[in-house]
């Protein structure tokens, strides 16, 4: 297992971030972030690729407050999930697998 030393400054300051790793932290790390995907890549114990993904509906809402300075963000209530009526099938008998035709 990996373990990095980072410092971090706390600063009271309204902020879309909850925390901002430096360059030279990511360099330790071998990680790699895109702040579009909202996504942080980096090499687990195992050396696998791991990724942190980021929630881009609640950035969102943390972006629209702060630009209205608003001090608290609302979450909205999650609503049942829509129901997927199926796929249609016609009845045929015509097999569309090109490997299972002569």
């Amino acid at each position: 297992m990996k373990s990095v030393r980072a410092q971090f400054m706390v600063v009271d300051c309204p902020s879309l971030y909850n925390c901002i790793i430096g360059r030279t932290t990511l360099a330790k790390l071998y990680a790699v972030s895109s702040t579009i995907h909202l996504k942080l890549k980096y090499y687990t114990q195992d050396d696998q690729v791991a990724t942190i993904n980021g929630d881009i509906a609640a950035a969102r809402r943390c972006f629209e407050a702060a630009a209205k300075n608003l001090n608290t963000v609302v979450t909205p209530k999650k609503s049942e999930p829509k129901k997927n009526p199926g796929v249609n099938t016609i009845g045929t008998s015509v097999d569309l697998d090109a490997r299972l035709t002569k």
